[in-house]
């Protein structure tokens, strides 16, 4: 019976919690976004995209996605990633500058 306490420690240190779970979620769309884009596929990326979403940039009034989409649908080509691009989590946004903590790699 000694054995159980050191094994409820290791039994919660490999489960995964809502957080994670999102997490996970959230990089798998990342991934799925870049591989359509790798595809030159603009349906495919924009499903990442709410119907209401709004594309914001800094000294440009922001667009929403009615009006940005003729233009990825245009640009598709130029917007494929590096080959063998993938989305990972790194949550250092003070050194690497990532917003969302998802980087491609």
């Amino acid at each position: 019976m000694r054995l159980q306490p050191l094994l409820i420690p290791l039994f919660l240190a490999g489960a995964t919690g809502p957080a994670e779970e999102a997490r996970k979620e959230i990089v798998a769309v990342y991934q799925r976004t870049l591989d359509a884009l790798a595809r030159g596929d603009a349906d495919g990326a924009l499903q990442m995209e709410t119907s209401d979403w709004v594309s914001i940039v800094v000294g440009q009034k922001p667009r929403t996605r009615q009006e940005i989409e003729p233009l990825i649908r245009q640009d598709i080509a130029s917007m494929k990633p590096p080959e063998g691009w993938v989305a990972t989590w790194k949550p250092d946004y003070g050194r690497s500058g990532t917003v969302s903590g998802i980087s491609g790699v």
